[in-house]
């Protein structure tokens, strides 16, 4: 039994590092956006011109000002800075507008784990022990996901209508026309804009999430002895962490559930077998040289992993009826059946059963099906349902599991003794020996033609492969 917590200093910024070199004035990362489709800029005309040492503001020509944090400048629909500096509260000029920066908290946040465990351990016989062991851990203040930094301007959807924008000539005040009573413009629903005029994603290391790991780990091993040694363990395990989804800021329940890296079930045998023929061994021990050359000096070594599946996210092929931000997921209504997994791995609902019907509207006028925000009734399609306005679906996060996973590897050495120090080993190997297809995650896209295939084999894994080699010892 055992508990321990451990500390770790965090990277990219998020604790010690460059979030204080890598800001205004030293560094900026500039952000220009357009209609989709649109052109920011030509190759001949270049980028608008701006030099991270002025961009603070300062003077009218660099003023750091916008038409939130300067409103008086806004005249017939057209902002133009009467400000040479635009401050916050604590007399320090504001972040422009446009141009990203990278946070994190005054208090520094150190990530920790808390580990522990609980064992018992049974000699069976002289050279066999079994264990049983509970382990697990808990993150805190760690990052999101694989993520050290996250963006805290990220907008929410309540209110999202699509088509809603601005009342000609304003900054601030939806048109009744395309946002209706309760529609909002995307900029009005982040939660900078309205306090700062921030349009632009910002990078915010604030080391926010946490992490659970709770594990059975089950081990039999027999100590090497009579050329023999045998270990298999198995572990039944649950790894829960955060998504960085782009919602995190708003409501990071969202983006919790299973970690992307982890099977529930693993079992993993090894075995060391010296066979027990030629001198010195338990059978033909006797043997002449010549016949101990021939059968004398052979080893056996063999590594099976057997796992269940990695999890996957089931996903729209478009969410842009129902929202503009965070995970775009289905909503199901029944049972999610097996697909086909027969014929070609590479065919639509070969993994999980999909749908042929889009979940997304042919248009966004009034009653059309699927038209959620604008009254029209959701599609479905087999178990699939597309989510209501502003929501997101009720599948959650990796809920998906792909193709197990069998591999052995083998290996097999043949020692020779030509003189009293001169040693020659002989090697064969073969990886994925039984050439089992371990198969990738599928296309987890339940209303798309590639929806459910599969096109790789998993990651790390790879087809029946055979190395000889020759060792010398002198």
């Amino acid at each position: 039994m055992g508990y321990g917590r451990s500390y770790d200093i965090g990277v990219f910024g998020s604790i010690f590092g460059h979030f204080i070199t890598q800001n205004l004035p030293v560094l900026g990362n500039q952000s220009l956006n357009t209609a989709p489709g649109g052109i920011a800029f030509t190759l001949a005309q270049g980028p608008p011109s701006f030099s991270p040492a002025t961009a603070l503001g300062g003077t009218l020509a660099t003023s750091n000002c916008n038409p939130i944090t300067d409103p008086s400048g806004v005249v017939g629909g057209v902002f133009t800075p009467n400000k040479a500096q635009c401050v916050g509260v604590n007399g320090r000029p504001l972040q422009p507008d446009g141009v990203g920066g990278n946070a994190r908290p005054f208090n520094n946040r150190i990530p920790s784990v808390d580990a522990w465990n609980a064992t018992i351990q049974r000699q069976l016989t002289p050279t066999i022990t079994a264990t049983a062991a509970y382990v697990g851990n808990k993150g805190t203040h760690t990052f999101i996901g694989d993520n050290p930094a996250y963006n805290p301007n990220s907008q929410t959807v309540v209110g999202y209508l699509p088509g809603c924008g601005y009342l000609a000539g304003s900054f601030t005040q939806p048109d009744p026309a395309t946002c209706g009573a309760s529609g909002r413009p995307q900029n009005n629903r982040k939660p900078f804009y309205l306090k700062y005029g921030w349009t632009q994603g910002l990078n915010y290391a604030g080391n926010d999430a946490d992490s659970k790991y709770n594990a059975l780990q089950a081990t039999v091993e027999k100590r090497f002895s009579n050329g023999l040694s045998l270990q298999s363990s198995y572990t039944f395990q649950h790894a829960n962490n955060y998504d960085n989804n782009g919602y995190f800021n708003i409501d990071k329940k969202i983006g919790y559930g299973p970690s992307n890296d982890y099977r529930n079930h693993v079992f993993i045998f090894t075995e060391v077998y010296q066979l027990p023929f030629g001198r010195g061994k338990k059978f033909m021990t006797d043997a002449s040289r010549a016949m101990d050359l021939l059968i004398g000096g052979w080893s056996l070594n063999t590594s099976t992993n057997f796992s269940s599946g990695l999890p996957f996210n089931y996903a729209l092929n478009s969410c842009s009826a129902e929202i503009d931000n965070g995970p775009c997921r289905p909503s199901v209504t029944g049972s999610i059946k097996d697909g086909s997994r027969s014929g070609s791995p590479t065919a639509g609902g070969y993994w999980f059963q999909t749908t042929s019907t889009p979940l997304q509207p042919t248009s966004n006028a009034a009653g059309t099906p699927g038209a959620v925000c604008f009254g029209g009734a959701p599609l479905t399609g087999g178990p699939w349902l597309q989510p209501g306005c502003n929501s997101f679906g009720n599948v959650g996060r990796n809920t998906g599991r792909g193709p197990k996973l069998f591999n052995t590897d083998l290996s097999l050495f043949k020692d020779f003794s030509v003189t009293e120090k001169f040693l020659v080993q002989f090697q064969f190997q073969a990886f994925n020996v039984f050439n089992h297809v371990n198969l990738d995650l599928p296309n987890g896209c339940v209303d798309c033609s590639s929806g459910g295939s599969i096109t790789n084999i998993a990651y790390g894994s790879q087809m029946r492969a055979l190395q000889f080699g020759l060792k010398l010892s002198f």
